[in-house]
């Protein structure tokens, strides 16, 4: 059952890979290659965290103006 589980794994790695090789970032205008699934993995998850933390900046940002 193990082996199955890593060949699944491994296989999709792949597979993630191949159909998503190239994702266009309409942020920066441009298209962003990714070197392995796992890029596609933490991509996310980073534009997730710097939106989060440009939010925070801009609460502060208010909150200092108000002073």
């Amino acid at each position: 059952m193990t082996i199955l589980v890593i060949l699944y794994l491994v296989i999709g790695h792949f597979y993630i890979l191949k159909e998503f090789r190239n994702v266009y970032d309409f942020y920066n205008d441009k298209f962003v290659s990714f070197q392995s699934a796992w890029d596609l993995i933490w991509w996310p998850v980073i534009a997730l965290a710097e939106w989060w933390n440009g939010i925070r900046f801009d609460l502060r940002l208010k909150k200092d103006e108000k002073k």
